[in-house]
């Protein structure tokens, strides 16, 4: 099992850095060998509008009459909402927001709140 994991990521390594001798018939969109969250103009919106987002959600959660459990789209649902209520121009901020985030790393605020929410994860598997 160990071995196919090494085999499976020198693979991958070749596919990322763009390996010459690489035998894969297609690679599809090049890739870049940048480790760290790729953000995009949903991702930058749920961070910039995260308060609206969250009356979204619970708005969502409230109409929902099922056993008692939201569907797991709901976030999903709640942010497409979220877009599809924002004006070109916050659009536009934000698709540039995710460019330069992708050039050089987001605020720190913004990296905190990531950290935070793996650590927070990882408490709650190990309990």
């Amino acid at each position: 099992m160990v071995q196919s994991v090494g085999i499976w990521f020198a693979n991958e390594a070749k596919k990322v850095v763009g390996d010459p001798e690489s035998t894969t018939q297609s690679l599809g969109k090049a890739r870049i060998n940048k480790p760290g969250k790729q953000w995009n103009k949903r991702l930058v919106a749920a961070e910039l509008h995260a308060k609206r987002l969250s009356e979204i959600y619970q708005q969502l959660i409230q109409e929902y009459d099922g056993d008692g459990q939201a569907s797991l789209r709901t976030y999903s649902s709640a942010l497409s909402t979220l877009i599809g209520e924002l004006t070109t121009d916050e659009l536009a901020e934000c698709q540039e927001t995710a460019e330069m985030w992708n050039r050089e790393p987001p605020p720190k605020e913004v990296q905190q709140k990531s950290v935070d929410v793996i650590f927070h994860h990882r408490q709650n598997d190990s309990s």
